[in-house]
C-alpha cells in the first residue's frame, strides 16, 4: 500500500506503535518518533512537540495519507 500510494503520486508516512512494527514498514517509524508524541501521560489536553515552523510542521501537513500499523494500541489520545 505504501508503494502503491507513492507511484500515484501521493505523500505517505508509514508509522506504527511499536518500534519492531515499524522495522516492518517500508520508511516506518514509531508514532511517537513521527508526530513527537509523549511516551508517557498523553492526556485529552496534550499537544504534539513539533514546532510549527520546522521541516517536520510542513511535512506532517504536506501528508496526504498516514498508514498506522497497531493503531489499536495507542491510546485515543494519541490518534486525536
Amino acid at each position: 500500500m505504501i508503494d502503491e500510494s507513492r507511484i500515484e503520486g501521493l505523500s505517505v508516512i508509514a508509522v506504527a506503535s511499536t518500534g519492531i512494527a515499524a522495522t516492518f514498514l517500508r520508511y516506518g517509524r514509531t508514532a511517537h518518533i513521527a508526530f513527537s508524541l509523549l511516551l508517557k501521560g498523553l492526556r485529552a489536553n496534550s499537544v504534539a512537540g513539533v514546532d510549527a515552523s520546522s521541516d517536520k510542521a510542513k511535512m506532517l501537513r504536506d501528508v496526504e495519507v498516514i498508514i498506522w500499523n497497531e493503531i489499536s494500541m495507542q491510546t485515543r489520545y494519541a490518534v486525536e
